[in-house]
């Protein structure tokens, strides 16, 4: 099966072996919308992009976020890719049995992984109000990650209110987790690009660089820009096209006229970059079924089968068209 990439405009010719050691470098996550990585449906999917980044050696950070009960199958088959030093696990925990699994039997699972793998991160998401952001709960997370010698990422619970997503996390309950995170010394981050960061030993945090702009002869090939007091602003476009910009030039851009959406707007194929991370992702109905489920947040994320691709292929753009095989 193939799709084709359309770009919009006609872009002029650009140096591709810059261009392309800078997408070599953008932060990759793989089958992070709807769906789980590892749950039968997507599990095979997931092992194949592994191997693409791989084998066309992406240098910048490739995560995986799942909450599944990986399997002695799934555990062995990831031994393969320990080699990938760039390459980070998000593991989620909530203190919920999500999809019928004990929070105990998720708990061993993370400590096989953590275990096994060079960077894996407890992401105590989401944290609902007084479901699981309790004293008791918050010293029980900070514990696995002493145990295991890992770091955490905690996010609240997205919520939606009168179009605006924001954090629903309860005053207090931060300070609680970072105090008593220094108290066992365990590192916490507020958002997996901050950890990305500091566990990799990145020069920037993609989510909050804020340079001088650089790249811009790059940037031209996908935008009409202008640059004023060393911030470039842009017409026009998506929230997805600010997070693609600012991590192609290090800088944080302005878009005038801005889409909420996080789809670029210069394909036509659906490529979606969040705050964080470029998308490369297989759409599947989840058999996990959490009640939170982020989707009700980010519908337009269900909508097309495929989401994203390797960043390498975005060279193509600009000639026109270029076929992308699943």
């Amino acid at each position: 099966m193939s799709r084709i990439i359309k770009i919009k405009h006609n872009r002029r010719s650009s140096d591709q072996g810059k261009l392309r050691t800078v997408l070599k470098s953008l932060p990759v996550s793989i089958n992070n919308l709807y769906g789980d990585p590892f749950i039968p449906a997507q599990s095979e999917n997931t092992f194949y992009k592994l191997f693409e980044l791989r084998k066309a050696k992406h240098q910048g950070p490739i995560s995986i976020i799942t909450k599944f009960n990986l399997n002695d199958e799934i555990i062995k088959r990831l031994s393969e890719f320990k080699d990938m030093k760039n390459l980070i696990f998000f593991y989620s925990l909530t203190g919920f049995n999500e999809g019928g699994v004990p929070f105990k039997q998720r708990i061993n699972a993370y400590m096989r992984l953590a275990a096994m793998m060079p960077n894996v991160v407890l992401l105590f998401r989401p944290i609902i109000a007084n479901k699981n952001d309790s004293q008791k709960m918050i010293q029980q997370m900070v514990r696995i990650c002493r145990k295991s010698r890992t770091s955490m990422v905690y996010t609240a619970l997205y919520v939606k209110d009168n179009g605006k997503v924001t954090k629903d996390l309860r005053r207090g309950v931060e300070e609680r987790i970072i105090w008593e995170a220094a108290k066992q010394g365990v590192r916490v981050f507020p958002k997996s690009s901050c950890a990305t960061q500091e566990i990799l030993g990145l020069d920037i945090c993609y989510a909050h660089v804020d340079e001088k702009p650089r790249n811009l002869d790059l940037l031209k090939q996908f935008y009409s820009f202008k640059v004023e007091n060393n911030i470039v602003i842009l017409k026009s476009g998506t929230r997805g096209d600010r997070n693609f910009t600012r991590f192609i030039t290090h800088s944080n851009p302005r878009i005038i006229d801005e889409k909420k959406e996080r789809f670029l707007s210069f394909t036509s194929f659906p490529i979606l970059v969040s705050s964080s991370w470029f998308s490369w992702a297989k759409i599947t109905h989840c058999e996990i079924n959490c009640s939170y489920c982020l989707i009700e947040i980010y519908p337009e994320s269900i909508k097309p089968e495929e989401i994203g691709c390797q960043p390498i292929h975005l060279l193509k753009l600009i000639k026109g068209a270029v076929k992308l095989k699943k």
